[in-house]
């Protein structure tokens, strides 16, 4: 009889303690789906609360995190925060897209501007990121409101963009009638280089073409720029010291309509055509690295720079010198070729030049008494690099004292520098000189 009894006492234990487990997971079922009617009423932090307090039940934590992202994102329009979770999410319900959706919401949210307030650059930056977020939008378009707000984004553009083109109008109308002020007031020169700011606006164009007032402007400027005649443009030390900042004079070897070619009239500097010595074409040689970097932004200022055109330097072939004469490059600053040193000079006694203080001070030679070039007459003339290889393996071409060509070795650190460049005449910096 005892052993009966106990077995029905175990028997009825088991079944009331397996009534218990299905009551607690009955409840933590009730909480789970309680939190899930908070999602769906929009009431996510509140979802998240109820999820954290189930603990390691099913999903919960992941839930009480992707309810809690929402939150942040909707209720702070901490978008960069919601993302960072959602990454942390993986593949969790619509996880990555989700990542999608409010990395656009953070782009649409920059890009919300005040037209009437914003800065020019303001206005530029609106429009790239309201870009960004309609390619994020369009990757998930059916997701969501992605199709509304991508809508929302591209009429951003559109709104930006009128404001832009509406500042654009109001400046070139300004400039416009200051130019005709200047025109009333007889000052055609002031007139013509505010004109050249605003071409194609109203009847500019026209008026630059068949006003003889200001054709006579234009080509008085450009008589500064005849072939042979010296201008000064940009500035660069000239003394044995160092210390100055002297106008650099420039003599104008070619024109081509509002372009102008400018060599300088003195050797500027010493430097080798090349750290090392080794085979190397003007595309790769170190001389064309320190002529675009060091000396350009030592001889010009910023608005100076803008007035010189990158020009396209070809790689011309001469039968005397290397016929593995490199690439084409695109440079502000150059040496002549051996072909543009025959052309652009008439003689030898043209190509001849003196170094400055500054160059002989860096180490120019300026070859005292003509040694090994001539007579006295030669004495103070400086060898000058031009930029194609010469027919030695190690070699360079160089204008001598008496202004012959030969090749030197690449890394000879005697040999000056004669900096070229092509201007644009139409600058603002030619205006009132």
């Amino acid at each position: 009889m005892k052993r009966l009894a106990v077995l029905v006492l175990s028997f009825l234990l088991l079944v009331v303690g397996s009534a218990n487990a299905e009551s607690a997971e009955g409840t933590l079922m009730s909480l789970y789906a309680e939190g899930e009617l908070l999602m769906v009423q929009g009431k996510y932090m509140e979802a998240a609360t109820k999820f954290e307090a189930l603990g390691t039940y099913s999903d919960s934590s992941q839930m009480a995190m992707y309810c809690k992202a929402i939150a942040i994102a909707e209720t702070n329009g901490m978008y960069p925060v919601a993302v960072a979770a959602f990454t942390m999410l993986g593949d969790f319900k619509d996880s990555a897209q989700m990542v999608i959706y409010y990395s656009a919401r953070s782009k649409q949210q920059a890009g919300a501007v005040d037209l009437a307030t914003a800065s020019d650059d303001e206005l530029s930056s609106a429009i790239r990121d309201n870009q960004e977020a309609v390619n994020l939008y369009s990757s998930i378009i059916l997701f969501k409101d992605s199709l509304s707000r991508s809508t929302a984004c591209t009429d951003m553009i559109s709104s930006i963009s009128a404001e832009q083109n509406r500042r654009i109008t109001e400046a070139d109308e300004t400039l416009y009638q200051q130019a005709r002020s200047f025109m009333e007031c007889e000052d055609y020169d002031a007139a013509y280089s505010v004109f050249l700011d605003i071409k194609g606006y109203k009847d500019v164009d026209n008026l630059l073409a068949t006003d003889d007032n200001l054709k006579a402007a234009a080509a008085a400027r450009y008589a500064r720029f005849t072939v042979g005649k010296y201008v000064t443009f940009g500035s660069y030390p000239q003394t044995a010291a160092g210390k100055d900042d002297t106008p650099i004079e420039w003599l104008v070897l070619a024109r081509d309509g509002n372009r102008a070619l400018l060599i300088s009239r003195y050797a500027l500097d010493c430097q080798r055509y090349n750290r090392t010595r080794s085979y190397v074409t003007w595309d790769m040689c170190t001389l064309r690295t320190w002529l675009n970097s060091t000396f350009l932004n030592k001889a010009f200022d910023a608005q100076e720079q803008s007035a010189i055109l990158t020009t396209r330097v070809t790689p011309d072939a001469h039968p005397s010198f290397s016929s593995n004469i490199g690439n084409e490059t695109r440079d502000k600053v150059f040496l002549l070729s051996v072909v543009e040193a025959e052309r652009y000079f008439a003689s030898e006694t043209a190509r001849q030049c003196r170094p400055t203080a500054y160059a002989v001070k860096q180490g120019a030679d300026d070859f005292p008494y003509g040694f090994g070039y001539g007579g006295a007459e030669l004495s103070g003339n400086c060898e000058w690099w031009l930029r194609q290889p010469s027919d030695g393996l190690y070699g360079a071409p160089t204008v001598c004292p008496n202004g012959s060509f030969r090749g030197q070795v690449v890394n000879m650190s005697n040999f000056s520098i004669r900096p070229a460049i092509w201007i644009d005449l139409d600058s603002s910096i030619f205006w009132f000189e």
